[in-house]
């Protein structure tokens, strides 16, 4: 008998406190072990991992919240479902609008170089200055929603998936597009860049996984059929090894990262997970703690441990 490595999965916490389904999680900057959540109940809540019955709602949107942003300094930046973008103080009730309600809801927001990026319904990247809170500029990618960006480890390139099937690499210098990767046969919902920058990941709502060889030229080199439906959300784990992919299943898989390899269902009937959709995970550095969340209303916490199994 050889033994192999494995991994462990145990539930620590299941937080409550949302009316509606939570689509953002995002973690403090600044603050070790706490992060946020917001969704469909306007709700933003603050959660401390080493506090796990103590959840403090922060803030209250004027919509639906599909994105949230942890800036350097306190501000947490929110873009909502009617379109509005806005700055928060959490403490404050007072949201200041960067960005009236345009009716298309803004789906994600990035954080480098002292400028936010916001992913908008209508295809639109828009890009603010920080220190003076300013528009610098607008790029049309597509005319279908760009649901999520990734920026690379080093800075220069930020991958965002479309609902037109494609994934836009996009150089952070100027902004312009330098390449198209097509191999999904529906929207992407989700892309990640590995944490040395090799690889970049991609989920869809074919329900598949892809891996692009970023030292290659992006070589598609592995297609997954991951999931039974849509793959909201890819998480790489903060040391690479792994990656977790959260899905409209009601399910989070874990993968190794190098075999690409299935090794654990997370699911309701042997871990007691979600009832509903997944819609965002978010993998924490402190103690290696994978959150979940989704249209149950409920934030999972998972400690994820490398394990001895037995080979037979």
């Amino acid at each position: 008998m050889l033994p192999k490595a494995g991994i462990q999965i145990s539930r620590k916490a299941a937080y409550t406190g949302h009316t509606g389904s939570v689509f953002s999680l995002i973690r403090d900057v600044r603050n070790p072990g706490v992060f946020y959540s917001a969704g469909g109940d306007q709700r933003i809540i603050q959660w401390d991992t080493r506090k796990p019955s103590t959840g403090s709602r922060i803030g209250v949107g004027s919509g639906t919240i599909f994105a949230l942003l942890s800036l350097p300094g306190e501000q947490l930046a929110i873009g909502q479902m009617n379109g509005i973008l806005s700055l928060f103080t959490p403490g404050s009730e007072n949201l200041k609008t960067l960005l009236p309600a345009t009716g298309y809801s803004i789906f994600d927001l990035l954080c480098y170089d002292n400028r936010m990026i916001a992913a908008h319904g209508n295809g639109r990247l828009t890009i603010w200055n920080l220190e003076d809170e300013a528009l610098l500029q607008t790029i049309q990618l597509s005319d279908k929603s760009i649901r999520q960006m990734s920026l690379h480890p080093e800075g220069r390139l930020l991958a965002a998936g479309v609902s037109d099937n494609t994934i836009y690499l996009i150089e952070t210098e100027n902004y312009t597009v330098v390449r198209k990767l097509n191999g999904h046969q529906n929207s992407v919902f989700a892309v990640c860049f590995s944490p040395d920058g090799n690889y970049l990941l991609s989920g869809s709502r074919d329900a598949q996984v892809k891996i692009w060889d970023a030292r290659n030229n992006y070589t598609l080199v592995h297609s997954i059929p991951a999931h039974m439906f849509t793959v909201n959300s890819i998480a790489c784990s903060p040391d690479g090894r792994y990656f977790a992919t959260g899905s409209r299943d009601h399910s989070i898989r874990i993968w190794d990262a190098q075999s690409f390899a299935l090794l654990k269902v997370i699911d309701r009937e042997k871990y007691v997970g979600h009832t509903h959709s997944v819609n965002r995970i978010l993998w924490l550095e402190e103690d290696n703690l994978l959150i979940s969340t989704g249209d149950d209303r409920k934030i999972m916490v998972w400690e994820i441990k490398t394990a001895r199994e037995e080979l037979e």
